[in-house]
């Protein structure tokens, strides 16, 4: 019992002891002392204040400075300070104060900018930090007496990786920017931050998290490093990090090597809901491309350091199409910056790319030859699909490639699958061309041009049979790349074993001699079978000309002129149509005009002449 009331008895000898020297200890210039210290310990810098010190005793015994400065790694006079505090807060260690001992904790930074700047050199005004660091973790290597920092107020220190304890810090309505010298602006800024670290010591891992608002847009994220101190003095720790925004979600899990550079290797995920949007908050650019692609996501192995990112067997997604394969980005300061990559896909919906492709303006950015050569970034993608979708279509096998080279760029169709056959085509940049050109050309083998006509075309009359096309079209580089009528250049088609499929030529020969030279389509309705046909064209403005057609079969035999409107549907074509001789029966023979449209034709008898209307206006013209 004794021994109890003299333990109290001194318990209580030490409390009144410690609050009788309490004003001695806790004195402003005490403080500022201690302050001082422990900011050159932990960042080989010192600090300023420009407003007055006060003594805060709720929620628990502290201290408020306002307008702190830490000027950081100057070279000039007018470079920015590496840190500036509106209001300092922090605690101090009760039990401490009952030794005589001022012990700082808990440090909370009221609306603090942090200025990274970049000198022409490549030093930053944070290379203090560096160097306080380093020199411990040589102390605690060497176990010798070395200096903690370079600078002269810690020349007789003896800091270990031990006595450095940063402890826990509080961000409240933060600025950081990095500024790069001889710029005006700043590079990279990031307002309305507000977070936590937490570094205990050197030793230790650290752990933050926070939001903040960047380019307009807020987001969230979280960092936390198992050896910070490695990173910090060439060499590598696990790291976790995660940031999710409106825009996009990204994580990463694995090691981070510092050497001659950062590099990162780990598993990643990237997802944006609009890639147009990604590309927009990165570049800084509003206008820098169509909704070609919307939903994007990647997920996989990813290495990465200042000069290339790349992910290896990862999976892809664009909108709703996935894919397996790898992309690199690699970054280049004197040209553009180029993306790469090979993708394999089960099923790829091209019907996104098809639309907004087709949009005839040609002001809105990325529809244009012109437009697409300015992309921020060069790329060569190789992509392959079991089978690929076009709007209501469904393909098999398709195997392709996007190149852009500067200003250059090209979609080449290596070989598809395309309406029962396949098809080779590019259409790609021309800028040898005197003013610059879009070149689209390529060859269609055995495709069904009934499943094309009534697939992407409709109407009551259609062509069936095995077909080929080939055709070489040049339009001038301003061109949206869907605009059709500023196409020019020649086609052929052949058709083979097929049939006209809505008209039936051979009762056209009589229906116009009864009938005044005038037939409505079902007087003629049926079908008109052919062994080959074959059209040469040329295009232009969106019409195809006929310059020759010929078609024949068992019994009678035709030969096509004129034009058609391949946008609009509207037809202009004379058919002469000649019965074969069967027996004594005396061929019959017809010259028909067709008009109207596609989905609503016209017909009418036109004279036996030895020149026809259309005719007269290509000579002309």
């Amino acid at each position: 019992m004794k021994r109890i009331i003299l333990s109290a008895f001194l318990a209580v000898s030490v409390l009144i002891a410690g609050l009788a020297a309490l004003p001695f200890v806790v004195s402003s210039q005490n403080i500022k002392t201690a302050l001082d210290q422990q900011i050159m310990q932990l960042t080989g810098n010192a600090i300023s204040y420009n407003g007055e010190l006060n003594l805060t005793f709720s929620p628990y015994l502290g201290v408020e400075l306002s307008d702190v400065v830490i000027a950081g790694n100057k070279q000039n006079e007018d470079d920015p300070d590496l840190l500036r505090i509106e209001n300092l807060q922090f605690g101090l260690r009760s039990f401490a104060l009952l030794f005589g001992k001022i012990q700082l904790s808990g440090f909370k930074l009221v609306r603090p900018k942090f200025t990274i700047l970049v000198q022409k050199n490549g030093e930053g005004n944070w290379s203090r930090i560096n160097n306080i660091i380093k020199s411990a973790k040589d102390t605690e290597q060497s176990g010798s007496t070395v200096a903690g920092s370079v600078e002269s107020e810690l020349r007789d220190a003896s800091l270990s990786v031990g006595d450095i304890t940063p402890g826990k810090f509080e961000i409240v309505d933060g600025i950081i920017e990095t500024v790069i010298a001889g710029r005006d602006a700043p590079n990279f800024r990031v307002t309305n931050l507000h977070g936590e670290f937490d570094w205990p010591s050197l030793a230790s891992p650290w752990d933050m998290s926070g939001k903040g608002v960047w380019r307009g847009e807020s987001f969230e994220f979280s960092n936390v490093a198992n050896n910070p101190l490695a990173l910090m003095t060439s060499g590598r720790s696990k790291l976790k990090f995660s940031f999710n925004s409106p825009t996009v979600k990204a994580s990463f899990n694995g090691l981070a090597t510092v050497v001659s550079g950062v590099q990162f290797q780990g598993q990643t995920s990237i997802s944006t809901p609009s890639l147009p949007r990604l590309l927009e908050l990165l570049l800084g650019n509003e206008h820098l491309m169509r909704p070609v692609i919307g939903e994007f996501a990647i997920e996989g192995e990813m290495f990465a350091n200042a000069r290339e990112f790349r992910f290896q067997e990862a999976e892809v997604q664009l909108d709703s199409s996935v894919a397996n394969g790898s992309l690199q980005l690699h970054w280049n300061r004197d040209t553009k910056s180029k993306i790469s990559g090979t993708l394999a896909f089960s099923s790829l919906d091209l019907t996104p790319l098809i639309e907004t492709v087709s949009v005839s303006d040609p002001s809105p950015v990325g529809s244009s030859a012109e437009t697409l050569a300015q992309w921020p970034f060069d790329l060569d993608v190789r992509f392959s699909a079991e089978n690929y979708i076009i709007k209501k279509s469904k393909f098999g096998a398709l195997a392709a490639a996007v190149i852009v080279n500067q200003n250059e760029w090209a979609f080449d169709i290596g070989e598809a699958d395309f309406f029962g056959g396949r098809i080779v085509a590019t259409i790609a940049s021309n800028n040898g061309a005197s003013a610059g050109e879009i070149e689209l050309k390529g060859i269609m083998s055995d495709v069904s041009m009934g499943d094309i006509t009534r697939d992407w075309y409709g109407g009551d009359i259609i062509a069936t049979g095995n077909t080929n096309i080939n055709f070489n079209l040049k339009a001038p580089s301003e061109t949206a790349l869907g605009n059709f009528r500023e196409f020019f250049g020649e086609m052929e088609i052949t058709l083979t074993d097929g049939r006209i499929e809505g008209i039936d030529l051979a009762k056209a020969i009589p229906a116009l001699n009864q009938n005044n030279g005038f037939v409505t389509i079902s007087e003629i309705k049926g079908n008109t079978p052919f062994s080959n046909l074959s059209l040469n064209m040329i295009i232009y403005n969106g019409v195809g000309w006929i310059t020759k057609g010929i078609a024949n079969s068992d019994v009678s035999e035709f030969s096509l002129s004129g034009k058609a409107d391949f946008i609009g549907g509207g037809l202009a074509i004379y058919t002469d149509i000649r019965q074969l001789a069967n027996g004594d029966k005396i061929p019959e023979q017809a010259r028909m005009f067709v008009g109207g449209t596609v989905r609503n034709p016209l017909v009418t008898k036109t004279p036996l002449t030895n020149s026809r209307p259309d005719e007269r206006e290509q000579s002309d013209g």
